[in-house]
C-alpha cells in the first residue's frame, strides 16, 4: 500500500504549504521532460507523485485517506467525513446553491494541428514531418509568471458568495478567476503568461486510407504551461488537398478522358494515370459513347476498416470537331449514307 506522505518526502502534520512545495520540487525532478534516459520509469515516477499531490492537497480527500487509508471511503463506512458542499457540488447549479466541482486535468491542454496530404498520400501512406509552435512552462517562474500570494477577496477559496433576498448566490472570483491566487511580482521572463514559446517538430505517420477530418494522436508532444501536468496531446487534423485530376468517393477514384469520334467509334487503347503513380493502359472497345464508364480494378483507395482497395472510374469524353474541311465533310456524309443502307 502506497504511503502518500512518503511519496511527497513529508511528515503528516505537513502544511498545506509543505505539501505544495514538496510537491514542485518532486514534479520538476521527475517530469519526463527532464528525464531523457530513462522516461518511462519518470513518467511513472511522476504519476505517482502526481497522485499522492490531489489527495494529500484536497482537504476533504486527505482527511478521508488519513482516517481511512483511502482518499474516497467505501460505502459501508459512512458520510461522516463528507461535508454538504461534496454532496451537492456534484448536481450542478440549482438557484445558486453549488456547482460542478472541476476534476484536475490528467495532462496539459491539447492542441490541433492541421496536416494536409495528397490523394497520392492517401493511397500509399506517408511519414510527414511537421512543426509547430508550442509553450512550455517558465524555468525561472516555473509557469507561475511571478510570486504568487493568496488572492484578498476569495481567500484562496477561488469562489465568492453573495447574498441577496433570495439567498445565496456563489459564483467564480472575478478578482483571481478561480484561481484563488494572485501575482504580486511578474516574472520578466515570461511577463506574467507562464510560459515561453518554441518551434518544435515530430514525425507523423499518416496510414493508407485516411480522410479530411480524421485525427491521429501524437501523445505527450503538446503544450506544457503547467509544471504539474504533464504534456498534452497533439491531435493531428487530416486535410487531403483537392486534386487536379482525381475526385473521390470513399475508397474510388474517378476521373475523365477524352477521345476522338473515330476512336470512339473504331476503338483503341489508352494510357490512364492512377493515384499510384502509374499509368495503366485501359482499352476502349469499339461503339464507346459518350458519358460511358469503364472501371480499373483495383487502381484505387485503400479502406482503412479492411484489406480492400476500392477501383478506379474512367469517364470517356468523346470530342466533337468544331471544323471540319470539305473533305472531311464529304467523309461524313458518306459514312452517314453507308449507315442508313445497313
Amino acid at each position: 500500500e502506497k504511503d502518500y506522505y512518503q511519496t511527497l518526502n513529508i511528515s503528516k502534520n505537513a502544511s498545506a504549504d509543505d505539501i505544495k512545495k514538496a510537491y514542485r520540487k518532486l514534479a520538476k525532478k521527475w517530469h519526463p521532460d527532464h528525464n531523457n534516459k530513462d522516461p518511462k520509469t519518470a513518467e511513472a515516477k511522476f504519476k505517482t507523485i502526481q497522485t499522492a499531490y490531489e489527495v494529500l492537497s484536497d482537504p476533504t480527500k486527505r482527511s478521508n485517506y488519513d482516517q481511512f487509508g483511502e482518499a474516497e471511503p467505501s460505502r459501508n463506512q459512512g458520510w461522516s467525513n463528507i461535508s454538504p458542499d461534496d454532496i451537492f457540488g456534484g448536481f450542478g447549479n440549482f438557484g445558486g446553491f453549488g456547482g460542478f466541482r472541476q476534476q484536475r486535468p490528467s495532462r496539459d491542454r491539447d492542441m490541433q494541428i492541421e496536416v494536409p496530404i495528397t490523394l497520392e498520400e492517401v493511397a500509399t501512406g506517408v511519414k510527414k514531418k511537421i512543426s509547430f509552435p508550442r509553450h512550455n512552462y517558465c524555468k525561472k517562474c516555473n509557469g507561475q509568471g511571478g510570486s504568487k500570494t493568496t488572492c484578498s477577496m476569495c481567500k484562496g477559496d477561488g469562489r465568492v458568495s453573495h447574498r441577496h433576498q433570495m439567498g445565496v448566490t456563489i459564483t467564480t472570483c472575478r478578482q483571481c478567476r478561480g484561481a484563488g491566487e494572485q501575482i504580486i511580482n511578474i516574472c520578466t521572463t515570461c511577463q506574467a503568461r507562464g510560459y515561453s514559446k518554441k518551434t518544435h517538430s515530430i514525425d507523423v505517420n499518416v496510414p493508407p486510407g485516411v480522410k479530411t477530418n480524421d485525427g491521429l494522436v501524437a501523445e505527450n508532444e503538446g503544450h506544457n504551461e503547467n509544471l504539474d501536468l504533464p504534456r498534452g496531446h497533439v491531435i493531428c487534423v487530416i486535410s487531403v488537398v483537392k486534386h487536379p485530376e482525381f475526385a473521390r468517393q470513399g475508397s474510388t477514384i474517378g476521373c475523365s478522358r477524352t477521345i476522338s469520334m473515330t476512336d470512339a467509334s473504331l476503338g483503341t487503347k489508352i494510357r490512364v494515370p492512377t493515384v499510384w503513380k502509374e499509368k495503366i493502359k485501359l482499352t476502349i472497345p469499339p461503339g464507346t459513347q459518350p458519358g460511358q464508364v469503364l472501371r480499373l480494378k483495383g487502381k484505387g483507395l485503400p479502406s482503412t476498416n479492411s484489406n480492400m482497395i476500392g477501383d478506379q472510374l474512367v469517364e470517356i469524353r468523346i470530342e466533337i470537331p468544331r471544323k471540319l474541311s470539305t473533305q472531311a465533310q464529304q467523309c461524313l456524309r458518306e459514312f452517314e449514307k453507308l449507315q442508313l443502307k445497313n
